[in-house]
């Protein structure tokens, strides 16, 4: 069957910026790879449970095509019914136009991600030739209508259940309700999908915002992996979320704000991990209470895992729960959370891709410090050509999550390291420390390497401060850091981060946590690379730092004898 049903000669006009109007029919369907900016100049259009009207206002989707199990698709709306209860076009008189969408293309030939939309040509040339229906509208956004066995393509569908629990919502906002609802489920369900088709018709409520609370440290929507934010949304999310990463994303937020857990699991640093949700959710309630929540949570609810997440409903406490899952199996809930449980089918199974989470989670972690251009190829090459800020020892105060090392092992634990920018208030930093912690920090390291004082100075360093890892869990994080080297004369860290300096001028911790530094940032992913290109040629792992972790995704040779 055609993916798209619009016909792609229905172009009325093309403009000098390079955007086209194409004209549809009522009904008809557009999926696509590629990214581009559309907006709405006739009718009502529909994408990702978000309803585009008429505006000047244009919104950047993004369809990946290394997913192709995952592809946008937009609708032209055969009804008004989503514009009857909005006062604004009550009054507007009916129009005859066709329904009319606007798509500009995003990059141009002069584009860092030029290259990247001329790979995009080329594979759909091939893919043409071997039988598949695949136009360039615009330049780096392709209209998909059929693929091959060896390049198959699927929609990404949203249940139908999905979008009457959605209409809900919207139906309890606009009676004046309040509404918070956590979306629950195992890995691989499509949590992080129902829960931007749930803002995504939030949206079209009274308050034209809502709020995002992001659990999930290992799969962020915003962010590098690690991290706990709150959201305040005003525009729909229509792009995987390595496209939106504060702060070089396209789209922007009315405000963000995260919490600092330092690991892409939550067993790794379970009370810093709850510590940043708690107080996400109290900064929710302080400020934005009045405004939907929708909270995305981790994909673990056994064991351990079934208690964090019991942890975050008495916390956040909701007024809808959504689970996601086609098995019989019921949450474990207190009887008051049953009633507002509502069971809902998980994601309908695609064309399966060979990126997996990992590899997403690597991607946002390279795009984060090399910017959205930014590929495993060229991140070594773009960090390496970025200046560092300088930061002297004495002015922060420094962490190690978890406590493994002691003071006499922090300077070769924070070099190429990935760390945490963080700020704590004054009531929560401890007094600076005297010469009697000196001491006791000398003694302590001499027994114990994996003890640290609640307020210590470093036995060779005494103008680095370092504090205790209770102090800092769930702390106020401005962003991540990439320390390129350490200054041993002048006593200084070179930090190279994307955050900008009126945000970095308040950081006064820096957190040593586990989010691992990636091959592809330090050497430039290359094997033929000059050695002023890279950032490090060579570096020595820490042995017996941290826990081992198994590597799964390595196949390995049957001992036993037997096939």
């Amino acid at each position: 069957d055609d993916l798209s049903t619009v016909d792609s000669k229905k172009v009325i006009a093309q403009n000098p910026d390079g955007s086209v109007l194409l004209e549809f029919r009522p009904g008809e369907t557009l999926s696509f790879y590629g990214q581009a900016k559309v907006r709405s100049t006739a009718g009502e259009f529909s994408i990702m449970n978000y309803t585009l009207l008429p505006s000047k206002d244009s919104f950047y989707v993004c369809s990946p095509q290394y997913h192709p199990g995952s592809l946008l698709t937009i609708t032209a709306s055969s009804s008004s019914s989503a514009t009857e209860n909005r006062k604004s076009l009550q009054t507007r008189p009916k129009s005859h136009t066709p329904p009319t969408l606007c798509i500009q293309p995003v990059l141009n030939r002069s584009h860092p991600n030029a290259r990247r939309a001329s790979k995009l040509k080329e594979d759909a040339k091939q893919q043409r030739e071997k039988g598949a229906k695949i136009i360039e509208l615009v330049y780096g956004f392709h209209i998909v209508y059929a693929g091959t066995e060896d390049s198959p393509y699927s929609l990404l569908t949203l249940p139908g259940q999905w979008l009457i629990a959605s209409g809900t919502l919207l139906d309890q906002c606009r009676k004046g309700m309040a509404v918070r609802v956590i979306v629950a489920g195992n890995r691989n369900v499509g949590k992080s999908t129902c829960c931007r088709a749930v803002v995504n018709k939030l949206l079209d409520g009274p308050k034209k915002e809502v709020v995002l609370l992001d659990t999930d440290v290992g799969q962020c929507e915003f962010t590098p992996p690690g991290l706990v934010t709150l959201a305040i949304l005003s525009t729909p999310l229509l792009s995987p979320p390595h496209s939106r990463l504060y702060p070089s994303s396209r789209i922007r937020y009315k405000h963000l704000q995260s919490y600092y857990v330092g690991a892409t699991e939550s067993t790794s640093n379970p009370k810093g991990y709850l510590n940043a949700v708690k107080f996400a959710i109290e900064k929710y309630n302080a400020v934005y209470g009045d405004l939907p929540l929708v909270i995305n949570t981790q994909g673990w609810l056994k064991g351990f895992g079934l208690s964090l997440f019991q942890s975050i409903v008495l916390q956040a406490n909701p007024t809808s729960i959504f689970h996601l899952t086609d098995k019989p199996f019921q949450l474990e809930l207190e009887p008051s959370y049953q009633r507002i449980l509502t069971t809902l089918p998980q994601r309908p199974p695609g064309v399966k891709s060979k990126i997996t989470a990992s590899d997403l989670r690597r991607l946002a972690l390279l795009r984060y410090f090399a910017g959205p251009s930014a590929d495993f190829l060229t991140a070594g090459r773009i960090l390496a050509k970025k200046p560092p800020y300088r930061v002297c020892w004495s002015s922060v105060w420094i962490s190690i999550l978890p406590e493994t090392l002691g003071p006499s092992s922090l300077l070769k634990s924070l070099n190429a390291s990935i760390v945490g920018l963080c700020t704590l208030p004054p009531d929560r930093l401890p007094p600076k420390p005297t010469r009697k912690t000196y001491a006791e920090a000398v003694l302590a390291d001499s027994k114990s390497s994996s003890s640290l004082l609640h307020s210590t100075v470093h036995p060779q360093n005494p103008a680095i401060q370092l504090l205790h890892t209770s102090r800092v869990e769930g702390c106020l994080c401005q962003g991540l850091g990439l320390i390129r080297g350490i200054d041993m004369e002048k006593r200084q860290l070179l930090i190279l981060s994307p955050v900008p300096f009126k945000d970095l001028r308040r950081v006064n911790v820096v957190i040593r946590g586990e989010i691992p530094v990636l091959s592809a940032m330090m050497t430039g992913g290359g094997v033929k690379r000059k050695a002023e290109e890279a950032m490090y040629t060579t570096w020595k792992s820490i042995q017996g730092f941290g826990p081992m972790k198994s590597r799964k995704n390595i196949g390995r040779k049957w001992g036993g004898g037997g096939p």
